[in-house]
């Protein structure tokens, strides 16, 4: 089957859409497709099972589509969207976050899915739509993967951009408490931002400097590393997380996952997560506490978690495209 994907953002690019469209791509390759990813992103990446082709003109996309089966897009664009409209019968749109535009540009996106085979990648994200969407979630990269089988340094691991929407500044907050009862409670932080300047201020003043590990930027095998050092990873969200492949990638490690309960993520770690509302420091530290006591639990049932990351690895999901796809008739079963 030849398979086309827009995204207007992908590799190089770092991000959980990008890494998706191209966990599809990938999945749907090595499933025996042809398949051509279509992005506005100049810079070049390693070359992959599948081709790219990066800023054509629409008249050499509209060419492609009408030798294609299928037309997968990454979101509606309003620089996209005629292209999508002239060849709806195979146009399947992935929905990867509520549209946060204002005024008409929103009302026009979302008039859009009305033409579209829409797929919202969480119920959260499906409910903000106006018209039918199936739910397919996200699929986490295999790499993640649990490789301590014995004792963990870190209580939590907290892992992404360090700004406001993500809740550094809550955690630091419960873990600060949590570290007044248990002195020996370690805590270790991945990734940079701009918040990170006040929460190591905030951390030194409280004179726990020690029992706190900046590790900066990770990815790849320095990340699965660092997530199979924790027990437990925080994902304090303020705002609703779309998904949170996040906390696929941690139960993988074999951590324990405390989330904040609003958008996607109770979706994403299912009932192998332990959540409190938006925003709620205090409710954090309770969960903090919560789920270090049933890591044992945690740690015991990870064969069950295995089977249930089963049905998130790309090429599980990627087949759940196919079979969507064949439902609606846009391609032969």
């Amino acid at each position: 089957m030849r398979i086309v994907i827009r995204s207007l953002t992908f590799l190089p690019k770092v991000g959980g859409l990008e890494n998706m469209m191209h966990q599809l791509a990938l999945a749907w390759a090595q499933q025996g497709h042809t398949v051509t990813v279509i992005t506005a992103v100049p810079e070049e990446a390693a070359p992959q099972a599948y081709a790219v082709l990066r800023k054509i003109p629409e008249s050499k996309v509209r060419q492609l589509l009408q030798e294609a089966d299928l037309y997968v897009e990454a979101n509606i664009s309003l620089k996209t969207f005629r292209t999508g409209l002239r060849f709806h019968r195979k146009w399947v749109v992935v929905h990867h976050l509520p549209y946060y535009d204002k005024g008409w540009k929103k009302g026009l996106k979302l008039l859009l899915t009305r033409w579209s085979h829409n797929i919202a990648v969480s119920q959260y994200v499906a409910k903000t739509l106006p018209a039918p969407a199936v739910v397919i979630h996200n699929s986490y990269n295999p790499v993640f993967t649990k490789t301590n089988m014995g004792n963990r340094p870190y209580d939590f691991i907290f892992t992404g951009r360090m700004v406001s929407d993500k809740g550094l500044d809550l955690l630091v907050s419960a873990f600060l408490q949590y570290h007044q009862s248990r002195p020996e409670s370690r805590l270790l932080l991945v990734g940079d931002g701009p918040e990170r300047g006040a929460q190591q201020a905030r951390i030194s003043a409280a004179g726990i400097g020690d029992a706190v590990t900046w590790a900066g930027l990770l990815r790849g095998e320095a990340l699965v590393a660092a997530y199979n050092s924790a027990k437990i990873a925080v994902i304090p969200s303020r705002w609703p997380e779309p998904f949170g492949i996040v906390a696929l990638e941690a139960l993988a490690c074999g951590c324990g996952v405390v989330a904040s309960n609003g958008g996607g993520l109770p979706e994403a770690a299912g009932n192998w997560g332990i959540y409190y509302p938006n925003g709620d420091a205090e409710a954090l530290l309770s969960a903090l506490q919560t789920a270090l006591q049933q890591y044992p639990t945690t740690v015991a049932a990870f064969s069950q978690i295995q089977q249930y990351l089963q049905a998130h690895t790309p090429a599980a999901i990627a087949q759940q495209y196919i079979q969507q796809c064949q439902a609606w008739n846009i391609v032969p079963h």
